[in-house]
């Protein structure tokens, strides 16, 4: 793990990058930023997380780091290591980690929670509230809000990261700046789809209940009843489509009868 500290004083605020190996877009955002002549008003901890998996240019080597938090130093693996040493590092701070994807639509967050600072500070439309699934991620553990930022391994993923970043750190002081605010849709997560298959629809677009929405040769995945895919596609995840999820009407008030059916 690398980590700098720009800015004087005791950082509030932290970016980290390459929680997955192959995800690089967040190094190449805050090694730009680290280059250019802008002057912090607060102090910002800046973060290369998974350097060893970063190097077999993988998501990661023995467990995804992002559903093992809080971690543990007494782990065989290496990431339930590292996220003991992250979660420690970051503890008490807000956090913004950047991400990409295979398949890529949009811009869009996730929380736990929906903190309505925390989705403000990024400037994008819709956010996700990962809490109903309840994996071990950052953002359950820690005040941190993850952008998804585009398409692995393209300029464009590396370019809306570093407009991210600004964004955050300019909400939070950090910088001189504003962020724009879109119209917000919130969604929570609330089931895992399982299995290898072709996907068929697009994320954040509903699924009317009996639609076909992937396929595996001849068997084919429909609709039990209207949802939005969320993260899902062809390759993002091993043995894993992605998640359905709920529209939620209220985008800072969370409730379980909220929802767009």
């Amino acid at each position: 793990m690398r980590i700098k500290i720009k800015g004087e004083g005791e950082p509030e605020l932290a970016v980290v990058a390459c929680m997955h190996g192959d995800e690089k877009c967040g190094q190449e955002a805050i090694e730009r930023f680290l280059e250019t002549d802008l002057e912090l008003e607060k102090p910002v901890k800046f973060i290369i997380a998974n350097e060893k998996a970063m190097e077999k240019d993988k998501r990661f080597l023995d467990t995804d780091l992002n559903r093992c938090f809080p971690g543990n130093s007494e782990s065989k693996l290496h990431e339930a290591q590292l996220a003991k040493q992250l979660y420690e590092e970051l503890e008490g701070m807000k956090s913004l980690t950047l991400h990409s994807m295979e398949n890529f639509e949009e811009l869009f967050c996730l929380v736990n929670g929906a903190e309505e600072d925390l989705v403000k500070s990024v400037g994008v439309g819709k956010a996700v509230d990962v809490r109903p699934l309840g994996e071990d991620s950052i953002e359950k553990y820690l005040d941190a809000v993850t952008v998804e930022c585009g398409e692995k391994g393209t300029e464009e993923a590396a370019e809306n990261a570093f407009e991210v970043m600004v964004e955050f750190m300019s909400y939070f002081g950090a910088l001189d700046g504003e962020v724009p605010q879109k119209d917000l849709e919130l969604f929570e997560m609330y089931e895992t789809v399982e299995g290898e298959y072709r996907f068929l629809a697009e994320n954040f677009k509903k699924v009317q209940e009996g639609e076909m929405y992937a396929e595996n040769g001849s068997e084919g995945l429909k609709a039990e009843e209207d949802f939005y895919p969320i993260l899902m596609s062809d390759d993002g995840y091993d043995g894993i489509l992605g998640f359905k999820g709920r529209k939620l009407e209220n985008p800072f008030k969370i409730k379980s009868e909220q929802v767009d059916s």
